[in-house]
């Protein structure tokens, strides 16, 4: 089931667990299409770096996308696909 977000602001870093020795999230502050509320996502490496190539400069702030995470299709890959849309919803 997708997400509808509006991105108001640069994707960031964010803190790791203490005893994690995994990289620190990437997360972005949105804007809920659905419910109009303030929220922060976590960014997979396949979202960031879709959108980071799709809109170069944070060209992605201010836009508004519908994104999916889709079924595994290579079980020796590591990470999900995700289908992103640019959406335009009124509020």
């Amino acid at each position: 089931m997708p997400v509808y977000v509006e991105i108001v602001g640069p994707m960031y870093e964010g803190k790791a667990a203490k005893d994690d020795k995994r990289q620190p999230p990437t997360l972005a502050e949105v804007i809920d299409l659905e419910t109009g509320e303030n929220a922060v996502i976590v960014c997979p490496e396949v979202v960031k770096s879709t959108l980071n190539e799709s809109f170069p400069n944070e060209g992605y702030i201010g836009k508004q996308f519908s994104i999916e995470k889709l079924a595994q299709d290579n079980p020796e890959k590591k990470y999900f696909p995700y289908r992103i849309s640019e959406i335009e919803v009124s509020l």
